[in-house]
């Protein structure tokens, strides 16, 4: 795991280290390979009716790198520039070609969510004094918003922050573990992103539906 006291800040090479030991580690982990294949069969079952096959195989792509950002930050809380960044292009390379997300859309999705969650990241800083998440998580986000669209990002916000909040509370209740205790961030950004990419219209509409049933009735009232 990287040395919390970040003493090595500055040294590239023990963070490329300490990235590509988490890389094997997660490799020679069953449950990889387990849940790419579940992955893989998903998004070609997913998209084999709507679109041509290398919507599948891009889907997968993505899916499989997925679970290996999941995998490595849950056990090591850390998520690996060396998948980040080669991702990031990918998304650029296929989720506009392949996946029917627009390159303008791919593009703002990904420096805009870098740049939203970058503010984030750097004013929870200036105002409490330390760091409330990793910036790995800042970079995860931006390689997300290639993939997923701009569009998709308010999506993947929503559902990570909601899902990260009730894991969070019922870790609390559950297993009496100390509120200060980091939680990783990465696979609730990931496994939002990846619903959002199959299933994000479909998400939206529910998400209006909500609105306005809030807007007809609680709202209503006042």
């Amino acid at each position: 795991m990287i040395d919390k006291n970040l003493t090595h800040l500055e040294d590239k090479a023990f963070f490329d280290a300490e990235e590509r030991a988490c890389i094997k580690e997660v490799l020679k982990r069953p449950i990889f390979y387990i849940l790419s294949i579940l992955i893989i069969i998903w998004s070609l079952y997913h998209f084999s009716t709507t679109t041509a096959l290398t919507a599948g195989i891009s889907a997968s792509i993505f899916g499989i790198i997925l679970v290996a950002h999941s995998l490595i930050d849950q056990r090591h809380m850390i998520l690996p520039d060396l998948i980040t960044l080669p991702a990031a292009i990918l998304g650029v390379a296929l989720a506009p070609q392949f996946l029917g997300i627009g390159m303008a859309n791919s593009l703002i999705g990904g420096f805009g969510a870098f740049l939203l969650l970058g503010a984030i990241f750097y004013g929870f800083y200036k105002i409490r004094g330390y760091f409330g998440m990793g910036f790995g998580d800042v970079k995860l986000l931006a390689m997300l918003g290639f993939w997923v669209g701009a569009f998709n990002i308010p999506i993947v916000l929503l559902l990570s922050s909601i899902s990260a909040i009730v894991v969070f509370i019922l870790r609390l209740v559950i297993t009496r573990k100390p509120s200060s205790e980091p939680m990783p961030f990465g696979p609730y950004l990931a496994i939002s992103a990846w619903l959002s990419l199959l299933y994000g219209p479909i998400i939206w509409l529910e998400l209006l539906k909500g609105q306005e049933f809030i807007n007809n009735t609680i709202l209503g009232l006042f």
